[in-house]
């Protein structure tokens, strides 16, 4: 079954994967979308941009900004997301080993 559409009050901001691993996809064309409503997506780049990107990062010049949560804190992280206490990325881990 693919992801459903739902209605929301004027003003409400509600956000939420669609694709593949979301389970389905959303057709977009310029009559195919309620008013206010948009579709964001990125901007993958082709081959040699990534390999000028794995290239930045092997040298140390680029930084991503995560925080991390043991697989046990893993509600905790959602809660956190919802709640915009994460900067960057929230990544959880397996264990609470994980080193970077």
């Amino acid at each position: 079954m693919g992801p459903h559409l739902h209605s929301s009050p004027p003003g409400a901001d509600h956000q939420g994967p669609v694709g593949p691993r979301a389970g389905g996809t959303l057709p977009v064309s310029f009559f195919g979308l309620p008013y206010e409503a948009s579709v964001q997506t990125t901007y993958w780049g082709n081959r040699s941009e990534l390999v000028e990107v794995l290239d930045l990062a092997a040298r140390g010049l680029l930084h991503a900004a995560t925080t991390i949560y043991p697989l046990e804190d893993a509600v905790a992280a959602y809660d956190d997301l919802a709640h915009g206490r994460v900067t960057g990325r929230a990544v959880i881990v397996p264990n609470d080993t994980f080193t970077r």
